[in-house]
């Protein structure tokens, strides 16, 4: 088999499905195919030639190319699924945690831009436990290192 490439083009994300069941159909043809090639009798007597050999590293060469073009597919269903399953869950998470005094639009990560919701909470927890740890703390040895 020769040398595999990846391209890469846009398409308008109504036209995925379609272009996705296209490739699946191409690659289960091309699996009827080499299924029905490779159905022919087998003659007992000749079986053990060189010819036989190159018979099955041509199917199995078929079914690579097809194994690569099915995990092409599910790649690409994959993406879909955990793109519409992410866009959905920010909404979902933005109007379960809501944030009551801060507006989480004002505060700024210097690595990703906005924070997020979960970012807040993850921060407000961190601050609890501060608070904690400093409540726990004895007075008396504050006065000590002073």
């Amino acid at each position: 088999m020769g040398q595999r490439v990846n391209i890469q083009y846009s398409i308008d994300i109504d036209e995925l499905p379609s272009a996705v069941a296209t490739l699946l159909e191409g690659a289960i043809t091309d699996l009827t195919d080499v299924a029905h090639d490779a159905s022919g009798d087998i003659n007992k007597i000749t079986v053990m030639e060189l010819n036989t050999l190159q018979e099955i590293q041509q199917i199995r060469t078929n079914l690579e190319s097809i194994d690569h073009r099915l995990g092409d597919v599910a790649a690409l269903v994959n993406s879909y699924i955990n793109y519409h399953t992410n866009s959905a869950q920010p909404q979902e998470q933005e109007e379960a945690h809501a944030p009551e005094a801060t507006n989480s639009e004002q505060l700024f990560s210097p690595l990703q831009g906005q924070t997020t919701t979960t970012d807040l909470d993850n921060l407000q927890s961190q601050i609890e436990r501060f608070r904690e740890v400093i409540a726990a703390t004895p007075e008396d040895s504050n006065e000590a290192t002073s």
